[in-house]
């Protein structure tokens, strides 16, 4: 799953860590805002519905969400979106990568 503005499914659920390595480190950053919401409700809604295995979202971000914006700050639905994944069993690594940083990029809420 890669996101910008929007989730987009790279790659289904797989328990092949090999191929789950290639096609990570075959990314590109394809621009757009960052949101949050969409990538955490996006990746918990992948899956599978299995109590016997831990589901694991790893959210690569280059700072705080910009998007959506709907009247309120787009960490608030982020936060809601981590809410829901944390509560459906998921856990949720932040990993924040930027090429300069300022301490308005990074939000620790998370």
């Amino acid at each position: 799953m890669s996101f910008a503005t929007n989730g987009i499914l790279e790659s289904g659920f797989s328990e092949d860590d090999s191929a789950t390595l290639t096609m990570l480190a075959n990314l590109e950053y394809t621009g757009g805002y960052t949101n949050h919401q969409d990538a955490i409700s996006f990746c918990n809604n992948q899956f599978p519905n299995d109590e016997n295995s831990k589901n694991i979202i790893v959210l690569v971000t280059d700072g705080v969400p910009t998007r959506p914006g709907e009247g309120q700050e787009p960490s608030i639905f982020g936060l809601e979106a981590a809410e829901d994944a944390k509560n459906d069993g998921a856990l949720i690594l932040p990993v924040f990568v930027t090429t300069s940083y300022t301490g308005d990029q990074y939000d620790n809420s998370i």
